[in-house]
């Protein structure tokens, strides 16, 4: 099983488990496998594969490739990862501009970077002079911090910290400070995608 902490952003009154890593931890786990991430770096999440392998011993093969894929984008890279999940679900050939035009998903998410590093998620290209402002609308992206009886809205542009409701956090669909592990990313994504069926059916 995965370690896990209790983070404190919490809109559903339950608690929100995540896997936890230190700053200097990501670092070196990224430079010994040699893993570079950069902004504006696309990649495809797998909605196939097993959501009970939390040592991600299961790897892409060449026929996954044809399978359904969700797509992110990588925003900015601090302690954590700030990614973009969009709307197209395709096979990994899906074209860039494709993927891109389709949309996002949630309000930004904070992710780790172990999809990739274990080669569970695959890394797809790279959006050309990637401009955090331009092609992913940085200056308007918030997110919540704090327990909740201090919820704060943090805009990423500026750092600037405004007290925001849970009623207000519901309604205009923020993401919490929770950073998600793969497994957990996947099964919000499936979770938003049936959603999005039944309200289409």
């Amino acid at each position: 099983m995965e370690k896990f902490i209790i983070k404190r952003c919490i809109t559903s009154g339950s608690t929100s488990p995540e896997r936890s890593v230190s700053h200097r931890t990501l670092v070196a786990i990224y430079s010994m496998k040699k893993i570079i991430v950069r902004p504006g770096e696309v990649f495809g999440i797998p909605l196939f594969m097993p959501k009970d392998d939390w040592k991600y011993r299961s790897k892409l093969t060449r026929e996954d490739l044809n399978k359904d894929f969700v797509f992110g984008r990588v925003i900015r890279v601090t302690s954590d990862v700030l990614v973009e999940i969009f709307n197209m679900v395709g096979n990994a050939h899906t074209e860039l501009n494709d993927i891109i035009s389709s949309g996002v998903m949630f309000s930004p998410l904070l992710i780790f970077w172990d999809g990739v590093v274990k080669g569970r998620w695959i890394r797809l290209g790279q959006t050309e002079n990637y401009d955090k402002y331009k092609d992913s609308n940085f200056a308007n992206l918030k997110m919540v911090f704090g327990p909740p009886e201090d919820f704060r809205l943090k805009e990423f542009s500026t750092g600037k910290e405004t007290p925001i409701t849970r009623e207000e956090i519901e309604r205009n669909q923020y993401s919490c400070s929770v950073v998600w592990g793969p497994i957990r990313l996947e099964n919000k994504i499936i979770a938003k995608l049936a959603t999005n069926k039944q309200q289409t059916d």
